[in-house]
């Protein structure tokens, strides 16, 4: 028995149902007969298609396949890496725009150099430097 045979099993099975929606009776009848899943057909339907589809395919088809899935799971981990390291990146600048911001305020106040590095965490040199 091959993996196709087992899902047409399943398929018959569930289509002799009498509480199976009639709809979902006819995509799968319209499955079975022209070999693709009909636009709106439920996802279960499409899942099995696609999966008879990889499985009729070569040894060679089933590799490449294989190979590109494994390239876009690894294309999407970069990308969400290049995500995060972005979005903490922006964190740390907010955060020194901030202290920076603030020195400014203490400074316009009059507050000593020391005092606002003890509070901002940044050199007096950075202090000084600010306008």
């Amino acid at each position: 028995m091959t993996f196709s045979q087992d899902m047409i099993k399943l398929a018959y099975f569930e289509l002799v149902k009498d509480n199976i929606d009639k709809e979902v009776q006819r995509q799968w009848r319209t499955y079975f007969r022209t070999g693709e899943a009909v636009s709106g057909a439920p996802d279960y339907i499409k899942k099995a298609a696609e999966i008879i589809r990889v499985v009729n395919l070569d040894e060679k088809e089933r590799e490449m396949i294989s190979r590109e899935e494994r390239a876009e799971e690894l294309n999407k981990s970069i990308l969400y890496q290049q995500y995060m390291d972005g979005k903490a990146d922006g964190k740390a600048e907010g955060k020194a725009e901030g202290k920076a911001e603030d020195a400014r305020r203490m400074k316009s106040d009059g507050m000593e150099a020391p005092l606002i590095a003890k509070y901002t965490g940044l050199s007096i040199d950075e202090i000084d430097k600010l306008l």
